[in-house]
C-alpha cells in the first residue's frame, strides 16, 4: 500500500496549476489547456473515485515482518471508532496495541479495519 499518498481535500493552488500546465483536452480540431474552474472539478472528481486506503480485516492481514510472527505498526480502527497504532501477530491470531496490550482484553473492541503508516516527511539535510 505504499502507493497511496496522503493529499488534501481542497487542491491548494500550486496543484491546480500544475493541473492546468499538464492537463490538456480534446476541443474540436485541437487541444488546449484547462482552465481553473475544471482543474477543481477534476481534482474533486479524482479525490471521490480514489479508492480507500482502509482495509478490511475480512479481507486482509497485515503480513508478517520478515524473520517474525507480528506485522509492522499499522494505524487500526477499533470496533468503538477509536483510531490508534498497533500489530498483528500472526502466531497469536490477536491484535496488540503499542502498549503490548490486546485490543480485546483492553475492551477497546475489536479491530475492523486497518492501514500502513504513511512514509516519515522527508528531511532535510541541515546546513552547518
Amino acid at each position: 500500500m505504499s502507493d497511496f499518498k496522503t493529499v488534501p481535500v481542497v487542491a491548494t493552488d500550486e496543484m491546480i496549476i500544475s493541473a492546468m500546465r499538464n492537463v490538456q483536452v480534446e476541443d474540436g480540431g485541437g487541444f488546449r489547456g484547462i482552465g481553473w474552474i475544471e482543474a477543481v472539478h477534476c481534482y474533486r472528481e479524482m479525490l471521490a473515485a480514489a479508492p480507500s486506503p482502509w482495509v478490511s480485516v475480512e479481507e486482509r492481514l497485515p503480513d508478517a515482518e520478515k524473520g517474525s510472527t507480528e506485522s509492522a505498526t499499522v494505524i487500526v480502527f477499533l470496533d468503538d471508532f477509536v483510531i490508534t497504532t498497533g500489530f498483528y501477530c500472526h502466531f497469536e491470531n490477536e491484535w496488540y496495541g503499542e502498549d503490548g496490550y490486546s485490543f480485546e482484553e483492553a475492551s477497546n473492541g475489536p479491530v475492523t479495519h486497518w492501514m500502513p503508516l504513511p512514509p516519515p516527511p522527508a528531511t532535510q539535510e541541515r546546513k552547518e
